[in-house]
């Protein structure tokens, strides 16, 4: 069985299958192991999964919620559903839920969540956390609200973990809504000595967000007071506050700490938005310095940010300079260029 789960992580299908089928008595973790390995494989796969499943009569809690799981993942929702109504129960609810918030079916996932309720099956901490993203992804408060609600009135019956988890899914929530003041409440509810690295980038993400930069910058220097290491999400989300308020030696401050001190976080991403806010603040010479030295090669993105920059302050080198290194043609980088020339 230990082979079996590991070729099936490995990706290596077929000698999994030559595993399996020698094992004389298999149990529960070997059939998922095969089936979740399968599941992995996207549409192609998921027969070979659907076949291993029909194949044993014993589909307990575990097996129906891989091959659930797995059709979902494949992006085959009708399938999911035809196998969802063969047995229900409250794994199953929730890999439908997760299953259609992770392809963007947010209204499905609530409306399922919704029916739970109703036949009065308790969700569980994974349920809560998928119809979170959910609404998140709609931007839902109110839903999302009552949904907390919900989560308040089943908190005894959730482990240290699991309401930590539910917490931070809660304060995305709350950020991508523009609720700060609940999100700070959700957060400020979490014991100091318990709050992990997501629960301080989700945060700081939310005031970013909403362009609140002395939120960002108190609460960043205090997670590292609490020693939790920060990583490339919440310098991203430090960086990007600093964009969205024109906060250019705070921008080169935190650039600098990230590439001294965390250089194995820093992304495309951090480069194109420290390049983006200086071409704003007209350091067009420096933010070509900083495409220069980025040890990745430069995407479409931080060249048309560039030429865009050039045309407003009418710098035709720096426009000539990053036109000339598009790979592409680009219709859109051909009129800021005529335009740049044509403010001089």
């Amino acid at each position: 069985t230990a082979l079996v789960d590991m070729y099936s992580k490995c990706g290596c299908m077929a000698e999994a299958r030559q595993v399996f089928d020698s094992i004389h008595r298999r149990d529960v973790v070997s059939w998922n192991a095969i089936i979740t390995g399968y599941a992995h494989g996207g549409a192609a796969g998921m027969l070979e999964a659907r076949a291993v499943f029909e194949q044993t009569s014993h589909h307990d809690v575990v097996l129906w919620n891989s091959i659930i799981h797995g059709y979902a993942q494949s992006g085959d929702g009708e399938q999911a559903l035809e196998m969802f109504s063969r047995m229900l129960d409250r794994a199953m609810w929730t890999s439908m839920i997760l299953g259609y918030a992770e392809l963007g079916e947010n209204s499905t996932a609530l409306e399922l969540f919704e029916s739970m309720i109703q036949q009065q099956l308790h969700p569980e901490s994974r349920t809560f956390v998928a119809v979170i993203k959910a609404c998140g992804n709609l931007a839902d408060f109110e839903r999302g609200r009552r949904v907390h609600e919900q989560i308040r009135s089943r908190r005894g019956y959730m482990d240290q973990q699991s309401e930590l988890v539910v917490a931070n899914s809660l304060i995305t929530l709350y950020g991508k809504c523009g609720c700060m003041e609940e999100a700070r409440a959700v957060f400020d509810a979490i014991p100091v000595k318990r709050r992990d690295l997501v629960a301080w980038s989700a945060i700081i993400s939310g005031y970013s967000q909403q362009g609140d930069a002395c939120q960002v910058f108190d609460l960043f220097e205090r997670m590292q007071h609490e020693k939790i290491r920060p990583d490339g999400v919440t310098f991203l989300s430090v960086l990007s506050a600093c964009n969205h308020t024109g906060l250019v030696d705070q921008a080169r401050k935190y650039f600098h700490a990230l590439l001294e001190d965390y250089r194995e976080y820093a992304t495309i991403q951090h480069y194109s938005c420290m390049v983006d806010l200086l071409g704003r603040a007209n350091h067009l010479e420096e933010a070509l310095a900083v495409v220069k030295s980025m040890p990745m090669e430069p995407d479409s993105t931080i060249w048309t940010s560039i030429l865009a920059s050039s045309r407003k302050w009418e710098n035709v080198e720096a426009g000539r300079a990053a036109f000339e290194r598009i790979q592409e043609k680009d219709g859109a980088a051909f009129v800021l260029l005529a335009n740049s020339y044509a403010g001089r």
